[in-house]
C-alpha cells in the first residue's frame, strides 16, 4: 500500500497541542532595537489513557494498509481494529472516525462494494452520533459510490427521508441530498418526483452547481416532453 494513503488516514486523527502564552515585550523605548517575541518551548502532548490505546490500535492499521496484498484484505483485517475502537472505546473522537472508515472501506475496497455492510454501520453510526460533526462527510461518501455504481434505488432510500422532513417540516438538507433525491427519482423514470425534487434544488439553491444542475435537468425534462 502506498504510505501516502497511510499518512492521509494518520492527518484526520492528531490531537492539536496547547502551547503555553509568549512572553510579553519590553516596552518600546526611544531608539532602542526592538526584541524580537521569544518562541514558546516544544510541549509533547498529553494523551489519556484511551486515547493512547486507540492511537496503538490506529497505528497497527496503518501498518496493515502499508502492508496488505489487496485493499480488500487489507479492509478485512481493519476492520477487526475498527471494531475494537468503536466496542470498547465509543466515547472517544476515534470512534466516530471509526465507523466513517468501516463505511468508506466497504464501498471502497470491496469488490463489489459491500453496501449492505456499510449502511449497517451508518445506521449504527447515527443511532449512536445523532448530531456527529462527521455526518455530512459520512453522507457524501455513500451518496458518491450509490452514484458511481448506478445504484438508484439505494440513493433514493438514503435520500428521501431528509427529503420528506424538508417538505413536511422545512427542515432544509444538503444541496447534493435535494439533487440527489432528484436524479435518483430521475433514473428510475419517476418524473414528477424528480421535477419536484429539482425546483427545489434550483430555488434554494441557485448560484450553487446543484441548482444549475436541476434548472438544466428540468429543460431536459421539458425538451422531451415536447417531443412526444
Amino acid at each position: 500500500m502506498k504510505k501516502t494513503y497511510a499518512s492521509c488516514i494518520l492527518s484526520c486523527f492528531l490531537i492539536s497541542i496547547l502551547l503555553s502564552g509568549c512572553a510579553a515585550l519590553p516596552e518600546k523605548k526611544p531608539e532602542a532595537i526592538e526584541k524580537k517575541e521569544a518562541k514558546p518551548p516544544y510541549k509533547e502532548p498529553v494523551y489519556t489513557k484511551e486515547q493512547k490505546e486507540t492511537l496503538d490500535i490506529f497505528t497497527q492499521i496503518l501498518e496493515i494498509y502499508e502492508s496488505a496484498e489487496s485493499r480488500q484484505a487489507a479492509a478485512q483485517e481493519a476492520e477487526v481494529l475498527y471494531t475494537r475502537i468503536i466496542t470498547e472505546y465509543p466515547d472517544t473522537p476515534l470512534a466516530q472516525e471509526s465507523y466513517w472508515k468501516l463505511i468508506e472501506m466497504s464501498v471502497r475496497d470491496y469488490s463489489p462494494p459491500d453496501f449492505e455492510k456499510a449502511e449497517a454501520y451508518y445506521n449504527e453510526f447515527m443511532t449512536k452520533y445523532p448530531s456527529s460533526v462527521l455526518k455530512n462527510a459520512v453522507d457524501q461518501t455513500l451518496i458518491t459510490k450509490y452514484v458511481r455504481h448506478a445504484r438508484w434505488e439505494r440513493l433514493l432510500k438514503f435520500c428521501t427521508p431528509p427529503f420528506m422532513e424538508f417538505k413536511d417540516e422545512g427542515k432544509e438538507p444538503t444541496p447534493q441530498v435535494v439533487f440527489m433525491y432528484s436524479e435518483a427519482n430521475y433514473r428510475l423514470g419517476n418524473i414528477i418526483e424528480a421535477e419536484e425534487g429539482y425546483k427545489a434544488a434550483m430555488e434554494l439553491y441557485p448560484t450553487l452547481s446543484y441548482g444549475k444542475r436541476a434548472k438544466k435537468r428540468l429543460e431536459e425534462i421539458k425538451q422531451k416532453e415536447e417531443k412526444q
